[in-house]
């Protein structure tokens, strides 16, 4: 007798579940026979899953990343994504966008939000199916506190922001001290005593953005005012102080044995310049052109001789003085010139002239050696002459003549002056 099978015809079903794949090919054909199913009365098929894999990208915004920031993650999976960092800020947590509309997990909280902002490590469950969750870096700029330091002594304080400009008030939103020192300007605000980087400028205006974290000192520098003396050596500079616009002053002054030219053309008295050093413009004296003439005077005692010649100079002469010979002779009756001396007492050395570089009125005195007269006593009558003395005399002094001399047959009567 021929046996029938009952034949349990099997449908096979799909199974989704949020989240996983479905590990069998539902699409194979299977035949319906006990040599397949094991069984000719009953068949189970069981649904196998593996969760779903996503990736994740970041974006940091100039930061660096933590220890652990996977690039993948799996459902179902908790995954940790240590805080970057970024030098001068703080990060403020996670801008996560890319995210499905699935229940997700951050640290303690869930959401079903597309994108959402934390500053959460943990997390799991982004998206339930493949794509992409993007993790954008959020970041705030560290503030510090500034003093600004003059001498020593800290003038102003300003809070500076990281990656922005030098605050122009401090932090009592008051302007700037202008920081002085005596004959020199301000040249900025720098990190170090000497040299160093410059975040402030003269004007007190930012030179840089702050880039230091933590509490920080500037220092002012200055330079020094410095004159440039006139190439020419007519004139002097002399630095007079600085100006409330942070400038040096001056004043430019004729040296002596120099003098003011024309009626219009003025010596620069004052000025300023911008910096410390007085530039080439600064250093051109219009006046101090024409040179200031000095006289010299001759005495023979209190009394002034005149038609001697020089009787004037100026600084660029070399001079020298006359003499017994020279183009205007220096004479007098009965005397011999000795030299011309500084003082009316005729001490010292006496002087013959000098070289260039000289300034001022001069007076000289005249000395004097009186000459020796030489006496000769003759006959009237005969010519013939007399032996007696004296015989010399010194020139402008007294003295007496010889006594009587005697001749037969005559008288004496005085003597005459002949020449």
């Amino acid at each position: 007798m021929k046996k029938i099978y009952n034949i349990l015809t099997i449908c096979l079903l799909t199974f989704v579940l949020p989240s996983y794949a479905f590990a069998y090919n539902a699409t194979e054909e299977i035949t319906c026979d006990s040599g397949v199913l094991q069984s000719d009365s009953a068949a189970t098929f069981s649904a196998n899953w593996e969760p779903v894999s996503y990736n994740i990208s970041y974006n940091l915004n100039n930061g660096e990343f933590g220890t652990n920031h996977p690039t993948t993650a799996i459902y179902n999976t908790p995954f940790t994504v240590d805080n970057p960092t970024r030098f001068g800020y703080l990060f403020n947590g996670w801008n996560i966008t890319g995210m499905d509309a699935v229940e997700h997990t951050f640290g303690s909280i869930k959401n079903t939000n597309t994108t959402y902002t934390t500053s959460e490590t943990s997390f799991m469950n982004l998206r339930s199916t493949s794509g992409t969750v993007n993790f954008a870096a959020l970041w705030g700029a560290t503030n510090a506190t500034v003093n600004l330091n003059n001498n020593n002594v800290t003038i102003d304080t300003v809070n500076a922001v990281f990656d922005s400009a030098m605050p122009a008030v401090n932090t009592s939103n008051v302007a700037l001290t202008m920081p002085t020192r005596t004959n020199a300007v301000f040249m900025g605000y720098f990190d170090a005593i000497t040299n160093g980087n410059k975040y402030y400028n003269a004007d007190l205006t930012s030179n840089r953005t702050w880039d230091k974290t933590g509490n920080q000192t500037l220092y002012a520098q200055f330079e020094e005012c410095s004159c440039v003396n006139n190439n020419d050596n007519v004139a002097t500079c002399t630095v007079t102080g600085v100006n409330a616009s942070n400038q040096c002053e001056y004043a430019y002054t004729c040296v002596e044995g120099y003098i003011n030219g024309l009626q219009n053309d003025v010596p620069v008295t004052s000025g300023t310049f911008t910096g410390a050093t007085a530039t080439a413009s600064n250093n051109v004296v219009a006046g101090c052109s024409s040179l200031a003439y000095y006289t010299i005077t001759y005495m023979d005692g209190t009394e002034e001789i005149t038609g001697l010649f020089p009787d004037q100079y100026a600084i660029t002469n070399g001079i020298t003085l006359p003499t017994a010979t020279g183009y205007t002779p220096v004479t007098k009756t009965g005397y011999t010139f000795v030299g011309w001396y500084d003082n009316p007492e005729l001490t010292g050395t006496p002087i013959t002239g000098w070289s260039r570089g000289q300034t001022g009125n001069k007076i000289f005195y005249a000395k004097w050696t009186p000459k020796t007269v030489q006496l000769q006593y003759v006959d009237k009558d005969t010519g013939d002459e007399i032996d007696t003395t004296p015989t010399t005399c010194t020139y402008d002094t007294t003295f007496n003549l010889p006594p009587a001399p005697t001749k037969t047959g005559y008288i004496f009567t005085g003597w005459e002056l002949v020449e």
